[in-house]
C-alpha cells in the first residue's frame, strides 16, 4: 500500500515521496526517460533502487536515502552554505538565490583562513551537548566534498537589503529560520517529522541564531 504525501518538480523531473508498508518510497520521473524507484525499509534500515540510474536521478535518490537512514540517529542534511574559520563552523541559511554562496565566498575573500565545508547540504548532528557540521557528497554546483566535521557555533538566516544589519533571533524566530532548510520530503510523515522536531529542539536549545540583512560586500562579513 502506497501513500504519497509529497510531490515536487526540479528541472524536468517529477518526484513523488511517501510511505509504503514497512518503509518509504521515492519515485523520480524525468519528462523523457525511464523512472528511478528507491525504497527504504525501516526494519532492515537499507535502501534499494531500481530503474533509470541517470546520474542526476541517482544522486538525488542517494541524498533522500541517506537522509532516511541517518534521521533516526539525529542527523539532518540542512540546505545551507557552511563556512569554517579557526576550526569552528557557521551555517548560512536562506532560500535559493538569497546569497548563501555569495556570502561564504566573501568570507573566503575577506577573512584569511576561512574555507568552505559544503555549499548546499552539510549534515548537522547534536552529539553530547555539541553541534557538529559534517561535509557531504552533496554540495550543489560547487565541487566541495570534504570528509571532515567541525563544531557548529551558530546559524545565520540571510536576506538581501540595501544596508547591513544583524539581530539575534528568539526561539520561535530561530525555528522559523531553520525549519525551511530541513528536507521537505520528511515534513509530511508523522514518524519522520518526530525525528525532525526532536533534532530542531536540540539544535535551537544549543546554538544562537541570527538574521543578517546585508549587502554583498566586505562590511557584511565584518559585521
Amino acid at each position: 500500500m502506497r501513500s504519497f504525501q509529497y510531490r515536487f518538480t526540479y528541472e524536468d523531473v517529477t518526484g513523488s515521496f511517501g510511505s509504503i508498508d514497512g518503509g518509504y518510497m521515492l519515485i523520480l520521473q524525468p519528462q523523457n526517460g525511464a523512472v528511478l524507484y528507491m525504497w527504504h525499509f525501516n526494519e532492515t534500515k537499507d535502501v534499494q533502487m531500481y530503474g533509470n540510474y541517470e546520474i542526476r536521478l541517482y544522486r538525488f535518490a542517494l541524498w533522500v536515502g541517506y537522509g532516511l537512514m541517518v534521521l533516526p540517529l539525529g542527523a539532518v542534511a540542512i540546505h545551507s552554505s557552511c563556512i569554517v574559520y579557526r576550526d569552528k563552523a557557521v551555517l548560512f541559511l536562506g532560500e535559493s538565490g538569497t546569497g548563501k554562496s555569495t556570502h561564504t565566498r566573501l568570507w573566503r575573500e575577506h577573512i584569511d583562513g576561512a574555507f568552505l565545508l559544503n555549499d548546499d547540504s552539510p549534515i548537522v548532528r547534536v552529539e553530547d551537548g555539541k553541534v557538529w557540521a559534517y561535509g557531504s557528497p552533496w554540495s550543489g554546483k560547487t565541487p566541495c566534498y570534504k570528509p571532515e566535521r567541525y563544531e557548529l557555533i551558530g546559524c545565520v538566516r540571510l536576506s538581501q537589503a540595501p544596508y547591513n544589519k544583524i539581530s539575534k533571533l528568539s526561539i520561535l524566530q530561530s525555528y522559523g529560520a531553520i525549519h525551511p532548510s530541513c528536507p521537505p520530503e520528511f515534513a509530511y510523515d508523522n514518524m519522520l517529522y518526530d525525528h525532525i522536531g526532536s533534532f530542531l529542539n536540540k539544535l535551537i536549545a544549543t546554538l544562537p541564531f541570527y538574521h543578517l540583512a546585508c549587502l554583498p560586500d566586505g562590511d557584511a562579513v565584518s559585521l
